[in-house]
């Protein structure tokens, strides 16, 4: 019994942990499409 409840919140903490590695992957891959497209914008002439 004991051992189902370690190996059940170990199982939580891995789930927990890829969900929050992958959140801030995609999160840095947004906020660098973001600052790509700003520089973009700030690279192009007024009147475009």
């Amino acid at each position: 019994m004991f051992l189902m409840l370690i190996l059940f919140e170990l199982f939580c903490y891995m789930a927990f942990y890829s969900a929050i590695r992958e959140g801030r992957k995609r999160w840095m891959s947004q906020f660098h499409l973001s600052e790509k497209r700003r520089q973009w914008l700030e690279e192009q002439p007024a009147g475009a």
